[in-house]
């Protein structure tokens, strides 16, 4: 991983998202009289390290607080997506 993320020591690395395939998105909204909230999840993957990136944004009446990206090795996240997928057949029984 060091060849594909370059940081200084001690830095988290920056990551262009550019050329990523975005796989889905999750979005949610609620507005009330006095609370608008908007929270979005871009699952986006790159083929040349082989990471699904989860671009976080959440925005709270207008203002912005969370603005990040999450990097997970591909077959971590297929994982947990199973067990997630199992779960949820588990309660139907």
């Amino acid at each position: 991983m060091a060849e594909i993320f370059k940081s200084d020591k001690g830095d988290i690395p920056e990551v262009n998202l550019d050329g990523t395939d975005l796989i889905t998105s999750l979005v949610t909204t609620f507005e009330s009289n006095d609370l608008h909230t908007r929270n979005t999840i871009n699952f986006l993957y790159d083929k040349n390290s082989e990471y699904v990136f989860l671009d976080i944004l959440a925005i709270h009446n207008g203002m912005k607080l969370a603005d990040v990206v999450f990097g997970f090795d591909k077959e971590k996240l297929i994982s947990m997506c199973q067990n997630i997928l199992e779960y949820f057949a588990d309660q139907k029984k």
